[in-house]
Order: C-alpha cells, then structure tokens, then sequence
C-alpha cells in the first residue's frame, strides 16, 4: 500500500495503518534526528515525538503534497525546536555511519591500523566542522548526502527554491573546507561528491 493509501485509511479511522508509517519512515527520522541530537537516547525519544506529532496532524494533510514532503517537514521543524531547546548541541559531534560515503571517499575500507586511525580522525573532523555550521547550510547538506534526496525534494521539505538548496550545498561545503583549513587539515582529503538533482 502506497503512502496515500495508508493516509487516507488513517484519516477513515484506521489508525492502527499508522504502524506501517512508522516501520517505513523510522530509520530516516531516526537518522535526521540523531544529527540533531548526537545522543541515542535523546534521537529516540526526539523520533517518537515526531511521530506522535504526525499522528495528531494526520488529518491535516491534504494530498496536495508527497506524504515524505510532509512527514519530512514535521520532523525537520520538530529537530529544529528541538535544537534551540538544548543549547549543549554546539559541543557534540555528528558521529553517522562511516559507509556513509558522503565525503567521495570510503572511511570503512583501511589497509592497516595507521591507515584505519588517519581515517578516522579525518572523517571526525569533518564532522566536527559539519556540526559548527547554521543549521540553514547544515540541514540541507545532511538531507542530501546523509538522506539521498534530490534538491527538488530538500525545496520542497524546507519550502525554499531549488536554486537556493543547492547554494546553501555549496556554500555549506565551502565553510567546511575553510574549517578544516583553518585547523591545519588539508581540505582536499575532504572533498564531497558532488550529484545531480
């Protein structure tokens, strides 16, 4: 049963359907919502709130949309009031699964000790770099190479223009690489690839 579909039996009545939302959507909330919190315990229960929250809106959507724009759109705003409530954010850092290649180059693959411990402190600092931007440059970066969705989709979640997602990449990655500069790293180690829309 497509998202739709399960919306609208939800909407009917049939609230237990609501199940199926969360099994298909709680790994990409659980891995938007732990770039926010850096804490296991606090992404769990920062998801549960998300999802509570889509329950009680369920009614409100009206099909004029994805139902992943709007899913997306709550738990984006939710992690942002979420992430002015707990100012202790600034100090932690974004610890995701390195398979994650997001940077262009694989940090899970490492001939030998030295090389698995290079590689691991250049993938922090990344992320340490990743964590001290504004949330304006840092949410569209993490939805595109953490969650895989296309600038048309990052527009639509955040309700900016496409053109915009891209910059705020762009301009995202370019405080990144100065971060990294400044801390003596050398940028290109980290360069980020780079996919179409």
């Amino acid at each position: 049963m497509v998202d739709e579909e399960l919306v609208e039996q939800v909407q009917q009545g049939n609230i237990h359907l609501f199940n199926q939302i969360v099994e298909k959507y709680k790994n990409r909330m659980f891995k938007l919502a732990y770039s926010f919190t850096y804490n296991y315990t606090d992404c769990e229960d920062l998801c549960q709130e998300i999802f509570i929250l889509a329950f009680k809106k369920i009614n409100s959507f009206n099909f004029k949309c994805k139902f992943s724009t709007w899913m997306y759109r709550i738990a984006t705003n939710r992690c942002i009031d979420w992430q002015r409530k707990n100012a202790r954010i600034n100090n932690k850092i974004i610890s995701i699964d390195t398979n994650d290649d997001w940077t262009g180059r694989s940090f899970s693959i490492c001939q030998t000790p030295e090389d698995d411990y290079i590689n691991y402190e250049q993938n922090k600092a990344l992320h340490d770099a990743l964590a001290t931007l504004d949330i304006k440059y840092r949410l569209p970066i993490i939805m595109y190479h953490f969650q895989g969705m296309k600038y048309r989709e990052i527009g639509e979640v955040l309700e900016i223009k496409e053109r915009t997602v891209e910059t705020r990449i762009y301009r995202g990655k370019q405080k990144i690489r100065q971060i990294l500069l400044e801390n003596n790293l050398r940028g290109e180690c980290y360069e980020m690839q780079s996919g179409k829309s």
